[in-house]
This record gives structure tokens, C-alpha cells and sequence, in this order.
């Protein structure tokens, strides 16, 4: 049988909540998250409304900011709370901030063929912007089309 936890404790501002659930580590200056936790990202409730712990901290600290896509780690811990190490930013310098920091890799940058079966030990690749691989014997074949196209119009 469980036992019972009782009532959960009525804050009076989100600051407060953020604050009562997380411990700053001295070393790191994070503020971590002892709450609930998903995939290493705290979660909270609040006046009924479902938040990332970071997010809400970050909303809390910057009342100025209303409309913001994603909020960011500089310090790259899913835990941590910590406003100062917190930035709003879009997809694009999200996954930009995961590929400088090696976070994040392409699902295709593992492949050793390219689709149309290319080894790449011996035809070569290169790596595309977003991280994917990119056979260089496929693009040479393709500009060698581009270019007849361009010279027989």
C-alpha cells in the first residue's frame, strides 16, 4: 500500500515553484531540477497548465519575453534551470547549437552507401550543412547532367 503525500504545496509565484524545486550546484552554477523528470527535462504543473521546468524558469525570469519558440542550454544540462544559463532561440539555432556542440547527428551520417549503393571508403562523401552525408561521385554525376542540360538548351 502507498503512502499518502499529502497536499501539494501552493505557490505564490512561479519564481517560488522553480526556486523550491531545484538545488544549485556550487561548481557549475546550474540549478538543478529535483521534481518530476522526462528524458533528463524537468516538468511541472502549474495553475494547471503542463511546462518544462526550463521553460517556465525562463518565462518566469523574463516577463518581457512572451513569444518564445524554443528556450536553449547554454550549459547543455537537461536539468538545469538556471535563467542565466537559459537563451530563446527558433529550430535553426537549436539544431545548429546540437551540431557545434556534437549533440546531434544526421540518422544518415552513419550509412556507409548512399542510396544508389556507392561505397564511401571509395567514391568519398562530404558532409551537408545539417550533418547527412553526400556521396561525391552522386553529385559529380549530377552536375555532369546539370551541365549537358544547360549546354544542349
Amino acid at each position: 500500500m502507498r503512502a499518502k503525500t499529502g497536499p501539494k504545496p501552493k505557490y505564490q509565484n512561479l519564481v517560488e515553484a522553480i526556486d523550491a524545486q531545484s538545488i544549485p550546484v556550487p561548481f557549475s552554477g546550474c540549478w538543478i531540477w529535483t521534481g518530476s523528470v522526462n528524458k533528463g527535462y524537468g516538468q511541472l504543473t502549474y495553475e494547471g497548465k503542463h511546462l518544462h521546468a526550463h521553460r517556465a524558469s525562463f518565462l518566469a525570469h523574463n516577463p518581457d519575453k512572451t513569444n518564445v519558440e524554443f528556450v536553449c542550454h547554454h550549459c547543455d544540462i537537461r536539468a538545469c534551470v538556471n535563467p542565466s544559463h537559459l537563451y530563446d532561440g527558433d529550430v535553426i539555432t537549436n539544431r545548429k547549437d546540437m551540431l557545434s556542440r556534437k549533440r546531434w547527428s544526421h540518422p544518415f551520417s552513419r550509412n556507409t552507401t548512399c542510396s544508389k549503393g556507392h561505397i564511401y571508403t571509395e567514391t568519398g562523401f562530404r558532409f551537408a550543412k545539417d550533418g547527412s552525408r553526400v556521396c561525391m561521385r552522386c553529385q559529380r554525376e549530377h552536375k555532369q547532367m546539370q551541365r549537358a542540360l544547360k549546354k544542349g538548351a
